[in-house]
């Protein structure tokens, strides 16, 4: 009985199926309470207002439908649309999408619920094809696109599955024996920093540590960019700590690549997160020349000639400027007394620096050093920096007490990778130097 009622809904319109309609049982202890009292009434019990009631269901919709809510024609509430649409009707219905209605059926559902006797203002009548077609081909793609989903969430599932398979056997670790202050540990760096910025972060803590979390396991790393040199040395860590069956010179060349990231690049890279202005500069390259010390000889040979070419916050302007600037009082002293000797044996209080221009270059730098002082040669041709030439010596000697107070200037701005993000890209579309030029 239920599959013959079933069949004719769907006939008049496919979207009636659950959860439209009600589930089969539900629609069976309909069907058997309707029954039961179709017998009483058949069998005299009862009184005459309860027959009439019955006699009266028996003459309107079997209602299967999951929505109760009451339907009101166009022309019962004056609207503006009456006669003007296809769908003469409003429903103020508060179910769920998918146990809503179908708007096509509402004047239909509403007559049949109110008719008596018989007699409604609209009766069944043959089948729309068309519509009907269209209903089922929209209904198949639903179910298309809800089987593609469900697939494509297996799919993503037993990835997951798998690479927390991978991330379970992770052989390749640093000893976590260590006692320095991280210079990631801040906590006003750490709540600043952007996804692949913290992934850098956890999966640096992750190699020293020995012990990867789900959560990190998890996580993808931004694409490759060459102005984001961050992106390929976290790919260089998500390799060591994964299950990559690497052996011989390959894995040795690994294990150099990521001891150099974790123990010089990602503690410099946070260590400049941390200092951003410009008179960081000469502890930012002196802070990298410790940590280079720490790297194996292969590493130091490839590393220190670079880090020497490049060692432009090693010039004695920009050196002195960071040890006037500094906390240190024995450092302060030391770069009040170098700058009154550039400016000559007989010095007068209201003597002024010199601001004439100097001609710029990279200093030889000692790699050895452990203060600023013996970053480079102070004995040598050294400069004043530009920030003391309109200080006179009297108030140059005050600074000895007290850190000069400079300009907040960034060392280095988001502007700048924007550029090289830019130059980078144009680079990518010329391949020769004539070219270039």
């Amino acid at each position: 009985m239920i599959v013959p009622l079933l069949h004719q809904w769907t006939k008049a319109n496919a979207l009636f199926k659950p959860p439209v309609i009600n589930q089969c049982r539900t629609i069976e202890l309909q069907l058997t309470k309707l029954w039961h009292k179709a017998v009483e009434t058949s069998l005299g019990k009862g009184n005459l207002a309860r027959k009439n009631e019955f006699l009266h269901t028996l003459d309107t919709l079997f209602d299967i439908l999951t929505c109760k809510c009451s339907i009101q024609l166009c022309s019962e509430s004056n609207c503006s649309h009456s006669g003007k649409r296809e769908n003469n009707s409003h429903i103020d219905c508060g179910c769920p999408r998918e146990k809503k209605i179908p708007v096509l059926e509402l004047e239909f559902i509403k007559a049949q619920r109110t008719k008596a006797e018989g007699q409604g203002s609209m009766q069944m009548g043959s089948i729309d094809y068309s519509e009907t077609k269209k209903q089922i081909a929209n209904a198949k793609k639903r179910e298309q696109i809800r089987e593609r989903e469900q697939k494509k969430k297996m799919k993503s599932e037993e990835a997951i599955q798998r690479e927390e398979e991978l991330c379970q056997d992770v052989y390749h670790f640093f000893d976590s024996s260590s006692d320095e202050q991280e210079a990631t540990s801040d906590d006003r760096v750490i709540k600043d920093l952007s996804t692949d910025q913290s992934y850098a972060y956890r999966i640096a803590q992750a190699i020293r540590s020995g012990e990867v979390p789900q959560s990190l396991a998890l996580l993808e790393i931004g694409p490759v960019s060459h102005s984001r040199w961050l992106t390929t040395a976290l790919r260089f860590c998500r390799i060591w700590i994964s299950k990559h069956e690497l052996k011989g010179k390959v894995l040795k060349n690994l294990r150099l690549i990521v001891e150099f990231i974790i123990g010089v690049y990602l503690p410099q890279w946070f260590s400049v997160k941390l200092n951003p202005m410009w008179v960081d500069g000469p502890n930012h390259l002196l802070f990298q020349l410790q940590l280079v010390r720490t790297q194996r000889k292969v590493v130091r040979d490839i590393v220190l000639p670079v880090a020497r070419r490049s060692a432009w916050y090693a010039r004695s302007e920009a050196v002195l400027q960071a040890m006037l600037c500094s906390q240190c009082t024995n450092l302060r002293t030391e770069a009040v007394e170098v700058i009154l000797k550039i400016r000559g044996t007989l010095i007068d209080d209201d003597q002024l620096g010199d601001c004439s221009f100097h001609s710029r270059k990279v200093p030889p730098i000692n790699v050895n050093a452990t203060k600023l002082s013996e970053l480079v040669d102070l004995s040598l041709e050294v400069l004043e920096p530009p920030l003391t030439t309109s200080l006179t010596s009297q108030e140059l000697r005050n600074l000895k007490e007290t850190p000069m107070q400079v300009p907040k200037w960034p060392s280095h701005t988001q502007s700048v990778e924007r550029c090289v993000k830019m130059v980078t890209e144009a680079a990518g579309h010329v391949y020769s130097h004539e070219r270039r030029e």
